[in-house]
């Protein structure tokens, strides 16, 4: 993730994810393959006056698989387009409403990624928690930031 400052309150950038490894697994009886999707994105993230931070981003992703158990396989996709959002809502100095969500198209074979919950910080500090030193830049690993690929 690369961005650029436009005036304190919101920031512009590029991000994305490139895969360096992945697994086999076996899935009731059927062995399958999981690998991380390359995607690419522009954002928009925006500090609100309440100490709200909402981020929305558009971009491509590589070619998918199309697998699906409910239904016969089809073929691999081409590039695709991914487009998701996330927010931090503080409540109060402790607690701040969380979410994120990711889709990559097309939605029947493609990843529809969302949660929505509440995160706690012992010490205070849910306001402006990601412009202070050390804060994270990316959110804790998870199906919305790292899309997997499923192929048989």
């Amino acid at each position: 993730r690369v961005g650029f400052d436009l005036n304190g309150r919101d920031e512009i950038g590029i991000m994305g994810s490139i895969p360096q490894a992945g697994a086999n697994a076996s899935w009731a009886g059927i062995d399958v393959h999981l690998s991380p999707l390359r995607q690419g994105s522009m954002f928009w993230r925006h500090d609100w006056e309440s100490g709200a931070q909402t981020t929305g981003w558009f971009g491509i992703a590589d070619r998918h698989g199309q697998a699906n158990a409910a239904i016969n396989d089809r073929p691999n996709t081409n590039y695709v387009i991914v487009f998701g959002a996330d927010l931090q809502v503080p409540l109060n100095n402790y607690w701040a409403l969380f979410g994120e969500a990711n889709f990559v198209m097309p939605s029947d074979t493609g990843s529809v990624d969302a949660y929505l919950g509440f995160a706690y910080y012992p010490g205070g500090g849910a306001f402006g928690w990601r412009r202070r030193t050390w804060s994270p830049v990316l959110p804790v690993a998870s199906s919305p930031s790292f899309v997997t690929n499923l192929t048989r």
